[in-house]
């Protein structure tokens, strides 16, 4: 159960790193990011409790116990505003003093290993509260949940990346490394909760969320070849400007030579 239960992540770290092989994260690196994304579920779940709370004991509390809207809100603001919050949060501390952190690519790495820390122990929850049908769980879970959460983590560690280092062509996309993995999550649960307020359509939900997965796997691989080539351009750029000031370094001592 246990193995199950972390081998989605696994692999999806794996994976990751993979794209990440000509500049790779130090094991170190990749073991904090996972330990402060298990780390942040723990954060998640009061967090959660006291937005519900506040929110059922406001004026929207009525609004939020009718049958749709209690699905698109448990959501939001039971799952999706809370668990990316504190996501991003263990990204930012991560990352704010990080001499690692010094390529895009290296931003969805980070944030990929945050979400499969999180997603990781929820999974485990998930697979021990489930008893004996734990293996069917584990088999929805790994190909729906984990990956979803993969989704976040890149949605999340592109944007992070486009803002941190390239600032002026990508600081309008701010507001995206929360709300861009947000969104995502919340549609994606939102999907499969107003479909749990009935059985038939709870049948019917998962072919728009496999609908829903398939697009957003498609729209991440198109973010990680981005910033594989921000990074290659960045290389590029770099390699020749090296090679100028060495030029230059060599001309001016055999200018000095020829005096």
């Amino acid at each position: 159960m246990l193995i199950c239960g972390i081998l989605p992540a696994f692999l999806l770290i794996c994976y990751v790193r993979y794209r990440d092989r000509k500049h790779p994260e130090p094991m170190s690196r990749i073991a904090q990011g996972v330990i402060y994304g298990v780390f942040s579920a723990f954060l998640a779940v009061p967090l959660a409790m006291g937005l519900e709370g506040i929110i059922i004991s406001s004026d929207f509390g009525i609004l939020a116990q009718l049958p749709f809207i209690r699905g698109v809100f448990e959501a939001f603001v039971g799952a999706a505003i809370p668990e990316e919050s504190v996501k991003l949060l263990m990204l930012w501390l991560m990352l704010r003093n990080c001499d690692d952190f010094n390529e895009s690519m290296d931003g969805i790495v980070y944030a990929v290993c945050i979400g499969m820390g999180f997603a990781g122990l929820e999974n485990i929850l998930y697979l021990f509260q489930s008893e004996d049908g734990w293996g069917m769980t584990a088999l929805t879970r790994s190909l729906l949940a984990v990956p979803g959460h993969y989704i976040f983590a890149v949605l999340m560690g592109f944007f992070y990346s486009l803002v941190h280092f390239h600032p002026r062509r990508f600081k309008k996309y701010k507001s995206l490394i929360w709300v861009a993995p947000v969104l995502a999550h919340g549609v994606y649960d939102a999907i499969l909760m107003v479909g749990a307020e009935d059985e038939l359509l709870s049948l019917l939900s998962f072919i728009p969320v496999i609908a829903f997965s398939v697009w957003m796997h498609r729209f991440c691989l198109k973010r990680l070849k981005h910033v594989e080539q921000l990074d290659e351009d960045t290389y590029d750029i770099a390699t020749f400007c090296d090679a100028v000031q060495r030029e230059q370094f060599f001309a001016a001592q055999r200018n000095q030579n020829q005096q």
